[in-house]
């Protein structure tokens, strides 16, 4: 009952008017993740799901919509495939064995999406459970498949590669992105009146707590580049398109995959890294200078942190003589 009309989400609430059908109009907003909300506020309640098809509905409508925007993706793509396998099945008949069965067949395509969505999974199941559908988690005890831990640290010169033939956004972006660590979802949503003349203020967001960046030379520099980009339209988010709207997540990940392609064509970088890899190079420089890198990263538990920490050296080892 959302349909989008002239850039704006709108709620077509069923009535009554003069003995007929028909729909009110209520305006949910141009945002998306605002949208949302609001829907969730609004929507007919769902009857009791007897499939999870309609379990994976209730999820997105009521979990997702409290995420990251980030999140919210990633609930909404990988609900995809957790369909096309759990769909039919009744809440109460999942065993773990059929989690087993997904993870070997999901995996022999793609191990690392395959663990995540087991995680949604289990996520969706605690929500069955508050909602009184099922009374145990198939999914606990599981195991998850063997991941490889991602060991790239872009060096210097390959950021510097990357940088000299890239836009001027991502020109911008990069030496904000290293002294931050922020993550991406922050960036792309913060907006000017977070700067505050004591430093960037910002809700962590998986923890929920208000957090203040002081300022650094080095970081007023990288806002300063950053609020002198070219904009016919001015926003209110520290980044923003040539209309004045932030970025979302898929758009900005374009940009990088054309400046990343453009680079291994024209310079000497012979490996592509990711953005998210740029967390690592924040994470590792700060603990190798004696900084808190779980604090800077925003990281609850310290085993989160030491994912991000990649040695720059190889370790040495001497001979038995």
């Amino acid at each position: 009952r959302v349909v989008l009309k002239h850039g704006r989400y709108w709620f077509l609430q069923p009535i009554v008017k003069d003995g007929k059908r028909t729909s009110k109009w209520i305006d949910l907003g141009a945002d998306e993740s605002a949208m949302y909300r609001k829907w969730a506020d609004l929507a007919v309640p769902v009857r009791r799901a007897s499939t999870l098809n309609e379990v994976f509905d209730q999820y997105l409508l009521e979990v997702t919509p409290s995420k990251g925007t980030h999140s919210q993706r990633d609930d909404k793509q990988g609900t995809k495939p957790l369909r096309a396998f759990f769909g039919k099945m009744t809440p109460g008949s999942i065993q773990p064995f059929h989690v087993y069965e997904y993870l070997s067949e999901r995996g022999k395509k793609a191990r690392v999406r395959a663990n995540r969505e087991k995680a949604l999974l289990s996520s969706v199941f605690k929500f069955m459970i508050r909602k009184g559908l099922v009374n145990d988690n198939p999914c606990l005890g599981v195991q998850s498949l063997p991941e490889a831990p991602r060991e790239r640290l872009p060096e210097q010169w390959e950021i510097q590669a990357l940088l000299s033939v890239s836009p001027e956004l991502i020109r911008a972006y990069v030496p904000f992105k290293i002294l931050t660590g922020f993550r991406q979802g922050q960036i792309l949503t913060l907006r000017k009146n977070q700067l505050k003349e004591d430093g960037i203020h910002y809700v962590q967001t998986k923890r929920g707590k208000r957090r203040i960046m002081t300022w650094s030379p080095e970081l007023r520099n990288a806002v300063d580049r950053i609020l002198k980009l070219k904009r016919p339209v001015i926003g209110m988010h520290l980044l923003c398109t040539r209309k004045g709207q932030p970025y979302t997540s898929d758009g900005f990940r374009s940009i990088w995959h054309r400046a990343m392609k453009k680079a291994l064509a024209e310079t000497k970088l012979q490996e592509r890294f990711t953005e998210h890899d740029l967390r690592a190079v924040t994470g590792t420089a700060a603990d190798e200078s004696g900084m808190d890198a779980k604090e800077l990263l925003g990281h609850s538990n310290q085993k989160t942190t030491e994912v991000y920490l990649r040695s720059k050296s190889p370790t040495r080892i001497r001979p038995l003589k």
